[in-house]
């Protein structure tokens, strides 16, 4: 009997986890519309506000006597739609300090690839570039940045880490195991916000509705206990996907779709230095 209750109990909590992952994943890949609107609401809130500011201003100043009365729910929607002006603002200010980070990256990995081609296809670079690439989401709480590539019997296996230290073991997926192991097989960005939830946000590349969700990605061990979210994206070029490049955040819910663009750069430019590699492999035989 206790074993049905908890087999019930165990049933029940995947299917509320589940609900709760299309629910946030819905919001989530929504969200940006809405808060666009509210954002501006707000701001049109604020300039009525002050309109009507300088409006009583100019009749006191010409001698019209005005009653002011400021009732509670005026000034509560004030001070509502000024903290939305002023959120949007740090928000935006956010945004422009990632991109600056990037551009900051962008100029350091220009400046390793103008190496030789016998230097450029080493590991030595490839680890450079992770931790170029680590340190453009340094505002993210990373952990690490790893890069997991094919093996020959088709699987994944993390063979690159940054930062060296937190390599603890070897780590292997399957195909469609996993965040990474699911990004390769089917060529797509896979965002886990939340790892205690296991649900991944999907973005397909050259769908109008990119987004969708799929649940039960996130594979729990001792290793990773401090990994609040994973963002993994395909190390693909011309149509050949060489493996995965991901990045592992202390913070819940880390990333956003500017990250994920970045992320895109980034594992084309290993990609490319993979092809170069084999080919100079093919061409050496």
């Amino acid at each position: 009997m206790s074993n049905d209750r908890d087999a019930q109990r165990v049933a029940l909590n995947r299917l509320g986890a589940t609900i709760f992952g299309y629910v946030y994943v819905y919001w989530w890949a929504k969200r940006a519309n809405w808060r666009h609107r509210i954002e501006k609401g707000a701001i049109g809130l604020l300039i009525l506000f002050l309109v009507v500011l300088l409006l009583e201003l100019g009749l006191e100043i010409f001698g019209f006597e005005m009653a002011r009365s400021r009732s509670i729910a005026t000034q509560l929607v004030f001070i509502l739609a000024f903290s939305v002006a002023l959120y949007s603002k740090l928000r935006e200010w956010g945004a422009r300090r990632q991109e600056l980070f990037f551009l900051q990256a962008a100029k350091k990995t220009a400046e390793l690839l103008g190496a030789d081609r016998e230097h450029l296809v080493n590991d030595g670079t490839i680890e450079k570039l992770l931790g170029i690439f680590h340190a453009t989401f340094r505002r993210k709480g990373p952990i690490s940045t790893t890069l997991a590539l094919r093996t020959e019997d088709d699987r994944l296996e993390i063979r690159h880490w940054y930062p060296p230290s937190g390599r603890t073991h070897d780590v292997t997926f399957h195909p469609n195991e996993g965040g990474a192991g699911y990004s390769y097989a089917n060529r797509c960005i896979v965002y886990i916000p939340r790892t205690h939830l296991g649900h991944a946000i999907i973005q397909t590349l050259g769908d109008d509705d990119p987004y969708e969700m799929v649940g039960g990605l996130y594979i729990r061990g001792d290793a990773n206990t401090a990994y609040r979210s994973i963002l993994s994206v395909p190390v693909v070029i011309f149509g050949q996907c060489y493996g995965t490049l991901n990045f592992d955040s202390a913070r819940p819910n880390a990333f956003k779709r500017i990250d994920f663009q970045q992320a895109m750069v980034y594992g084309s430019i290993v990609a490319q230095l993979l092809r170069m590699r084999r080919e100079g492999e093919v061409g050496s035989r």
